[in-house]
């Protein structure tokens, strides 16, 4: 299961750095508009070569897509989020911002859970510890394992392409394009 996950954020990490992407995909509210409104929600924000849904919202990202990476390697998921934080508006009072255009034109001012507290759960080190033990009090640990264990091998398999491609860092960034930053956290 590890192993799967981690090809997961070499996928997603490395995806961004090649195309040039200053952050990470993620289901999130898009910007919201002059008058504060949300334009959308966006849902189908992936690799459209790997993704179930081959059609893909890719214009914008979200500093909260990096707390599985984080769960990896806290070092390239804290990387990522430092490079969608330093863009404009991407810092606000409550936080990181919910999320931003690729191409830096705006926003979305919303706050929300997921944005806010994945992120920090991550750099905690995840749920995993005290899930595993009440799981394991409960004497449904090994089961869930073995059941796991079996279901990704007949889904993947034993060998996976990938394994060797390190995790991918941030080499673009969030472009300035005017917009102002909050006034409360200069």
């Amino acid at each position: 299961m590890p192993r799967i996950y981690t090809n997961n954020e070499r996928a997603r990490t490395c995806n961004s750095k090649i195309n040039k992407v200053p952050g990470m995909y993620a289901s999130v509210n898009n910007s919201t508009d002059s008058s504060g409104q949300i334009i959308g929600y966006i849902s189908n924000a992936g690799i459209p070569s790997i993704a179930n849904l081959t059609v893909q919202e890719l214009d914008v990202i979200t500093p909260y897509s990096v707390f599985p990476v984080m769960l990896i390697d806290k070092a390239v998921g804290l990387a990522w989020l430092k490079n969608m934080a330093d863009g404009k508006k991407m810092q606000n009072p409550y936080g990181t911002t919910e999320s931003t255009r690729v191409d830096g034109t705006a926003i979305s001012s919303f706050v929300s859970w997921d944005s806010k507290v994945t992120t920090v759960n991550a750099l905690l080190g995840g749920v995993q510890s005290f899930v595993g033990k009440k799981m394991k009090q409960d004497g449904i640990y090994q089961e869930f394992i073995e059941v796991t264990q079996r279901e990704y091998l007949r889904a993947f398999g034993n060998n996976l392409s990938g394994e060797d491609v390190p995790l991918c860092l941030p080499d673009a960034n969030v472009p300035d394009t005017g917009l102002v930053d909050y006034t409360s956290c200069h």
